[in-house]
């Protein structure tokens, strides 16, 4: 399927467009060819934008995630217990994560970043996963393999964004993977890259978010896969603030059910295909 179509179903089916868009549009239709039921029309459209309220608020797209990704816990490399403030050094801990290599996914980028070399820019999601997987091949000591393409076929891949800021960090790739256009691609090519190498378990660096659904699909590659998610959703999370906060509508919370939605449509269609 080609990336626009791809992104044009997500997009119709998918909140805002789903609310904005598609639902009052059929239910225009409706209310011009059926006047009998014309009060129900009404009663949609007022539980339409209920829906479009509910699912921009903070409250339930915390309430969504936790649902989805509850099973998803951090990579444990330090006793937090023996912390007792954020300017004391941690302790390092034994973690049984058994890899032999790190494999680090891409999470878009910012097509228009004049001010870098590059003239574009990893995203907000992709610069939190690439400097965790930075930090964690200096913790681990284990070879790095990124991975992402050229979106939209415009400027340069993923991939070697996320190697340029790897670099600034005095951590050196070593495969890059820049053709896969979704996770799907991702772990088939990648695939190929480690498994010619004699590699079989990889720890696998994403959101949290969607390391359930990429668990998933390189697993479906042969893999063994250890998580090592970052990038949680915790928007007012054990902060103690006024309650209605969490009810009051927060772009960020509506792209944040967006995204755990498109994960649970990939997950589904991944499974039943």
């Amino acid at each position: 399927m080609d990336m626009e179509l791809r992104y044009l179903l997500k997009a119709l089916v998918l909140p805002p467009t789903l609310f904005l868009v598609i639902v009052p549009f059929i239910l225009f239709v409706g209310y011009v060819l059926f006047k009998r039921i014309r009060h129900m029309i009404f009663v949609l459209f007022c539980l339409n934008i209920s829906c479009l309220w509910l699912f921009s608020t903070p409250g339930f797209a915390l309430w969504l995630t936790k649902t989805y990704d509850q099973t998803i816990e951090p990579l444990r490399l330090y006793d937090r217990a023996a912390t007792q403030h954020l300017s004391e050094p941690r302790s390092a801990v034994y973690t049984d994560v058994e890899a032999q290599a790190i494999v680090l996914l891409g999470g878009g980028k910012d097509l228009y970043a004049p001010e870098f070399p590059l003239g574009q820019q990893l995203s907000q999601h992709s610069i939190l996963r690439t400097y965790y997987a930075g930090f964690l091949v200096k913790q681990l000591q284990l070879p790095i393999l990124v991975s992402g393409g050229v979106p939209f076929k415009d400027g340069v891949s993923e991939a070697v964004l996320m190697e340029s800021f790897l670099n600034h960090l005095d951590v050196s790739v070593s495969w890059l993977e820049n053709n896969s256009l979704n996770t799907e691609q991702n772990a088939i090519n990648t695939a190929k890259l480690l498994q010619e190498e004699g590699i079989s378990s990889i720890l696998l660096v994403s959101s949290a978010y969607h390391l359930k659904r990429a668990k998933l699909l390189f697993e479906q590659q042969g893999f063994q896969v250890a998580l090592a998610p970052t990038d949680f959703y915790g928007i007012y999370s054990g902060v103690s603030i006024p309650w209605f906060k969490k009810w009051l509508p927060d772009l960020e919370a509506l792209q944040q059910v967006r995204r755990v939605l498109h994960e649970m449509l990939g997950q589904w269609y991944y499974k039943i295909r």
